[in-house]
């Protein structure tokens, strides 16, 4: 152990310091051994001085100087926040332990004053600490070690509190979707969302984020829209966000089509029957891709064309296009058994027949807000080592079962 007034090591249990000579424990020895030397003198019985003694230990006791702290000096709760949302803060006052440290110092007690310093290391609870609002009570409790203090001669008041929450701002309530514009873009069931803000509140624009359920939707669906914002945003702006979730019902133009059944095909024929003979004609005196007895020909005009029927494909699922690919939402396939007039690059006047069977595939056939038929392109798929047009349009088909199902097929 060591003396509490020098800081001298002296041995457990000793009642005066080797070093500075005085007491150890709280209760002062001489006047212990007056109060001895008294009843021997006085030849006091044994009855009675036991009571003198335990009255004289309760004096010296009580006439020991406690340096006391106060918790409400020593520490100030503070309220920040908003209403409903607020929360303690804890400051530590070290000026409160100014004076006791002074007096201590005066007396010499430097283990004394080491103990206070201590203090500001004491745990603490705060309970309740969130969604506080203006008028609820909390409880803050500081356990303060009065077994350890004892030693020093420190004592602690007030180390549990009831106090009522104030000061915490009343804020602004708003509506973070009033004012808010959603535009769908694309065509179902491929329609994003964008939010447009221009009419909001000022909180809206500068702080909330919109997130949406899905990434995709189609014509008829809900979306279901949620506003993302901070408890640090919300102090900032002094607000309340009565709501942060709203749905809204998709609304578009444009949609890709699922089904042929109603939809006249007239201009669609015709735009594909164009674009084959377009795709023969930029062809002349160029490589065609037949392979005439072994070698490559060279293509010199279109001798005959003959329609063999078409089929539609969708896609099994909105979602099941590859990432990062292109792939077509539908394809109307029209198929045709062609009749040109090449000859081999080897033999420069030799001219020979060959058949060719096309598929020219229209991609994404959809409706337009006048209700008309478009699609986006015309790819032309050739065969010319296929027997038939049929085995072409069978293997081109086959080879989309994965992700297509064939909505109609006509020979």
């Amino acid at each position: 152990m060591f003396c509490k007034h020098c800081g001298e090591k002296i041995e457990e249990g000793a009642i005066n310091c080797t070093k500075c000579g005085k007491p150890t424990n709280k209760i002062d020895i001489n006047k212990f051994n007056k109060i001895l030397d008294f009843v021997k003198s006085k030849k006091i019985p044994l009855a009675c001085i036991g009571v003198i003694l335990i009255i004289g230990i309760i004096i010296i006791s009580a006439t020991t100087k406690y340096t006391t702290i106060d918790m409400k000096d020593l520490y100030t709760i503070q309220f920040t926040g908003l209403n409903e949302n607020g929360k303690a803060t804890v400051i530590f006052n070290d000026s409160a332990l100014y004076e006791p440290t002074q007096k201590l110092f005066e007396k010499g007690d430097y283990l004394g004053q080491s103990a206070l310093a201590e203090l500001s290391e004491l745990e603490y609870t705060i309970s309740p600490n969130e969604n506080l609002s203006n008028g609820d009570e909390i409880t803050f409790k500081v356990y303060f070690p009065e077994e350890y203090y004892k030693n020093y001669n420190i004592k602690a008041k007030n180390t549990e509190q009831k106090i009522k929450v104030a000061d915490l701002i009343i804020p602004e309530e708003i509506d973070v979707f009033e004012g808010l514009k959603i535009e769908f873009s694309g065509r179902s069931p491929y329609l994003t969302c964008n939010f447009v803000t221009g009419d909001c509140h000022k909180f809206t624009k500068d702080y909330v984020r919109f997130e949406t359920d899905n990434e995709y939707y189609a014509i008829g669906e809900k979306v279901n829209v949620t506003a993302h914002f901070s408890t640090d945003d919300l102090e900032k702006a002094k607000v309340k966000v009565i709501n942060n979730t709203a749905t809204y019902d998709v609304q578009a133009k444009e949609y890709y089509i699922d089904s042929l059944d109603g939809l006249d095909l007239t201009q669609l024929k015709n735009a594909i029957r164009t674009q084959l003979d377009l795709e023969y004609n930029s062809a002349t005196n160029k490589f065609c891709g037949v392979n005439l007895g072994g070698g490559t020909a060279q293509f010199i005009k279109l001798l005959d064309e003959k329609a063999t029927g078409d089929a539609f494909l969708v896609l099994r699922d909105k979602d099941s296009r590859p990432d990062g690919e292109y792939t077509p939402y539908n394809i109307y396939i029209s198929s045709y058994k062609t009749t040109i007039e090449a000859k081999k690059y080897s033999i420069a006047t030799k001219t020979t027949k060959q058949e060719i069977n096309v598929l020219l595939l229209a991609t994404n056939l959809y409706i337009d807000e006048n209700n008309q038929l478009h699609y986006d392109e015309i790819i032309e798929v050739r065969g010319a080592n296929v027997e038939s047009t049929k085995d072409l349009k069978s293997k081109y088909i086959k080879d989309c079962q994965d992700i297509y199902q064939t909505i109609s097929s006509v020979e």
